[in-house]
């Protein structure tokens, strides 16, 4: 049995106008959309910002990480991120255990995430070290 070889359709006048519209309208729609998630982004930057020390604003900008300090008297390091991104620090500056645990819906800003976290180390520490994944950090790390 021969099989004959693969010949695309002919595509009509009217076809090949409907299919650039439409490829045009997804063009746009895409760039609306990301112009949408740079706006968002760039309001989630702000309102950590604002709750954010000058230290911590300085910290953020040339790091993308910012230090906390709990009630407890332990620090962490929150860095930019939303998995394993906090750090706790001992005494001596040096990263002992990393902790997972984020915002819900996943889609959330970086920024946001971050805020919540610090928000939630400053004023309950317990609740949210409870729900973390918690690991050590071991010295070759």
């Amino acid at each position: 049995m021969q099989t004959q070889p693969y010949r695309a359709p002919v595509l009509t006048p009217e076809q090949i106008a409907a299919a650039e519209q439409r490829h045009a309208e997804l063009v746009k729609a895409q760039a609306e959309h990301q112009a949408k998630q740079k706006a968002v982004k760039e309001k989630a930057e702000r309102l950590l910002c604002e709750h954010l020390t000058e230290e911590q604003e300085q910290a953020w900008k040339e790091n993308r990480a910012i230090f906390v300090t709990a009630k407890s008297g332990r620090r962490f390091k929150i860095k930019e991120g939303r998995a394993g991104n906090i750090e706790e620090i001992n005494t001596e500056g040096k990263a002992i255990r990393s902790f997972c645990v984020h915002v819900e819906p996943h889609n959330v800003p970086d920024a946001d995430n971050v805020l919540a976290q610090k928000l939630a180390l400053e004023h309950n520490e317990e609740a949210l070290l409870r729900v973390a994944n918690s690991h050590p950090i071991t010295p070759y790390r």
